[in-house]
C-alpha cells in the first residue's frame, strides 16, 4: 500500500487514532474494573499499532516534521508552523485542565493514593507553566535585544 496518497494517509491516521483509543479505553476500563490486567494489557498492542502507523506516516513524508528549516519550502514551513501552534494550544489546554483536575481530586480525596494524584497535578501544572510561555520568551529574547 502506498502511504503517500490521500487514501493511504487517511488509513494510517485512522489506524493510529484507533490504536490510541484501544490503549486508552483498555487502560481506563481496567482501572474502573479494578485490577483487571487483561483490559490494561490492551495498552501494549494499541500503542504498538499506533507507533507503527506513526513511523510509516513519518517515513512516507520524509520526516518533514523534524527536517531542518532550510530543507522545507515556504508552504511546508507554513503548514508545520500552523500545526505546531495548534499543538501548543491543545497541549496547554490539556495539561492545564488535567493538572488542575488531578490537583483538585488529590486534595479533596482522603485516600492512600491522594498524595500521588496531588503530585501528578502539580507536575502537570508546572509543566504547563514552564512550557506554555516559551514561545513568547523566545520571541522577546530575539526581538527585544539591547541596541548597540
Amino acid at each position: 500500500m502506498k502511504y503517500k496518497t490521500q487514501n493511504g494517509t487517511s488509513a494510517l491516521i485512522a489506524v493510529f487514532w484507533l490504536g490510541i483509543a484501544v490503549a486508552l479505553g483498555g487502560t481506563v476500563a481496567g482501572l474502573i474494573v479494578d485490577e483487571s490486567w487483561i483490559l490494561k494489557a490492551l495498552l501494549i498492542p494499541g500503542i504498538l499499532v499506533s507507533m507503527l502507523c506513526w513511523s510509516k506516516l513519518r517515513a512516507a513524508n520524509n520526516n518533514a516534521d523534524t527536517a531542518p528549516e532550510e530543507e522545507l519550502d515556504e508552504y511546508e514551513r507554513s503548514v508545520l508552523s500552523t500545526w505546531r501552534k495548534r499543538t501548543l494550544s491543545a497541549y496547554s489546554l490539556l495539561t492545564g485542565i488535567g493538572g488542575f483536575a488531578f490537583l483538585l481530586t488529590g486534595s479533596l480525596r482522603d485516600a492512600p493514593d491522594s498524595t500521588a494524584l496531588t503530585a501528578a497535578g502539580y507536575f502537570m501544572l508546572f509543566t504547563f507553566l514552564i512550557v506554555y510561555p516559551l514561545p513568547m520568551i523566545g520571541y522577546a529574547i530575539t526581538f527585544n535585544r539591547k541596541e548597540d
